[in-house]
């Protein structure tokens, strides 16, 4: 189970035992769901939340990439069948 800490200011009660700020106490992520508000995520969680972010941020600039390549395949299209127009 994930070891959480106590927010300053916070207090939790978990398993008959008071928790207060500076406090680790171990909680399945259901439990810490419930009382997130007194606790400080642990590390890991941290950084998968930051690696989500990151992952995030880089399928909207592939997207981005490829919407602008989509678009510059078809404007070379429609500059080619203007080309070809031209000629006849």
């Amino acid at each position: 189970m994930p070891k959480y800490t106590v927010k300053d200011g916070g207090k939790l009660r978990h398993d008959g035992k008071t928790y207060g700020p500076g406090d680790t106490v171990e909680l399945t992520e259901d439990q810490a769901k419930d009382v997130q508000h007194v606790l400080v995520a642990p590390p890991a969680a941290k950084a998968d939340a930051a690696k989500a972010k990151a992952d995030a941020k880089t399928a909207a600039a592939e997207e981005r990439a490829s919407d602008r390549l989509d678009r510059e395949a078809a404007d070379r299209r429609e500059d080619a069948a203007a080309a070809k127009a031209a000629k006849k």
